[in-house]
């Protein structure tokens, strides 16, 4: 009897060693039966990579894209890799990117090759959202319709996907913005369902989690502006709308989407959207707007205003995403409109 009782009593004392981590993940057991996730007989497409980025033809990729056209893209190692000029040439080659579990329109197939529409990011040149080629190798189909379920965005730069909180061994890394949906949670993650239908943890301080986008909190302009802050110094990248890098317009869309705040996807575009508001009673959050030939030409950059004359924006190739002045020319010279999106 002395032998079983001590042999319990060791039992006891070895699991209160056991890290809270491990027993959260030996407690994971998904009830089947309750799942969020239905069966549709509808096809989506549904992005399958970190980010993708869309071409505005596959004949426009260079020898130097290869890093980003593979399974494994790696938008910010392409980034750094290519040269000033060769960063230029990307003008007129990529129009956006999309990320990682967004759902995507499919145009048209070619030869290893899919025209997709970006459905959340507006052009007034399509209905169905912002167009441009991706390889097919980044574009999953699905027929499951994941509408019930709670979500999670990222709010780090970047977030982690573990297959297990076991190991912690890491299964895919992802960028801010990112959102999919969850099945099941624990103290300290989150269990997300994959495009390919695998389940994933990601760790609950990388993530906020909400019951669906449109039920996102009507931010405030220091909300904006705190997240606007965590970019500073980030590299530019045309097209850019990843954590990898933005181009001026991507940062802005980026930092309202990830506040529940679909704006229009270029700059020419946010010019003429949201309410107009008048240079002598800017507030902090308001987007500004610059235009070419000392503000005779057409708009060309956006900038977020922060208040004290300053403004927040990823300029061009030469320079990071960075805090500046509007008294700094050309700004000073070339601002001609403003307009808010924050209620």
């Amino acid at each position: 009897m002395k032998k079983y009782l001590f042999a319990f009593i060791c039992f006891i004392f070895s699991y209160s060693f056991i890290s809270p981590q491990l027993k959260e993940a030996n407690a994971v057991t998904l009830d089947k039966s309750k799942t969020c996730i239905h069966a549709v007989n509808k096809t989506k497409y549904i992005v399958n990579v970190p980010v993708t980025t869309l071409w505005t033809s596959p004949v426009q990729v260079r020898p130097m894209d290869k890093l980003i056209l593979q399974k494994n893209a790696n938008v910010s190692l392409w980034n750094q890799s290519l040269s000033y000029y060769q960063k230029l040439n990307t003008l007129g080659r990529i129009d956006t990117q999309a990320l990682y579990g967004q759902e995507v329109k499919l145009i048209e197939k070619q030869k290893g090759w899919l025209k997709i529409a970006v459905i959340d990011q507006f052009s007034p040149k399509s209905m169905q959202g912002y167009r441009g080629w991706v390889p097919a190798s980044h574009i999953i189909t699905s027929k499951k319709d994941t509408s019930n379920c709670n979500i999670v965005i990222v709010k780090e730069k970047v977030a982690n996907l573990y297959t297990s909180t076991k190991n912690r061994k890491k299964s895919l890394q992802i960028s801010f913005n990112t959102i999919l949906p969850i099945i099941d949670e624990t103290k300290r993650w989150y269990v997300i369902q994959t495009p390919t239908g695998k389940n994933r943890y990601i760790k609950k301080s990388t993530a906020y989690k909400y019951r669906n986008y449109s039920s996102i909190p009507n931010p405030t302009a220091k909300d904006i502006i705190k997240t606007g802050k965590e970019f500073l110094g980030l590299p530019y990248l045309w097209g850019g709308i990843s954590a990898y890098g933005f181009d001026c317009s991507g940062f802005v869309y980026s930092i309202y989407k990830q506040h529940g705040i679909l704006i229009p996807r270029d700059s020419s575009v946010q010019a003429v959207h949201g309410k107009p508001v008048s240079l002598k009673n800017l507030k902090p959050g308001d987007l500004l707007f610059f235009a070419n030939n000392n503000g005779k030409g057409k708009i060309h950059h956006v900038a977020m205003y922060i208040g004290k004359g300053q403004i927040i924006h990823s300029p061009n190739y030469n320079r990071s995403l960075e805090i500046q002045s509007l008294q700094t020319q050309p700004y000073q010279n070339e601002l001609v409109s403003a307009r808010r999106y924050l209620k």
